[in-house]
């Protein structure tokens, strides 16, 4: 629970990054409502559709960034899991063998 907080943080934190430096604003509730956007979509172009029916008026690049860096950050843990999940074996294989890695 602690871990997916602190990643849920580093999100937002990344988004408010952005809006700061394309719109000169960094608001948490705002980057937490693009964040909850972009949950819904699966594609940048139905990102930059919701965020203009909400009434931003961010240039479509300020869109892609945003939904690229929210997917970036959201994707992170889910890549990161699989793999670490992969390598239990190999790692059970090094201790009982005394491996030094």
């Amino acid at each position: 629970a602690m871990f997916s907080e602190l990643l849920a943080l580093e999100v937002v934190n990344a988004v408010c990054e952005v809006l700061d430096q394309e719109v000169g604003l960094s608001d948490r509730t705002l980057a937490e409502f693009l964040i909850h956007l972009a949950s819904k979509e699966s594609t940048a172009a139905g990102f930059r559709a919701a965020v203009a029916a909400n009434g931003a008026e961010f240039t479509p690049s300020c869109s892609d960034r945003l939904y690229e860096v929210i997917s970036r950050q959201r994707g992170a843990p889910r890549e990161r899991a699989r793999p670490q999940a992969s390598y239990r074996g190999v790692v059970r294989r090094v201790v009982e063998y005394g491996a030094v890695v």
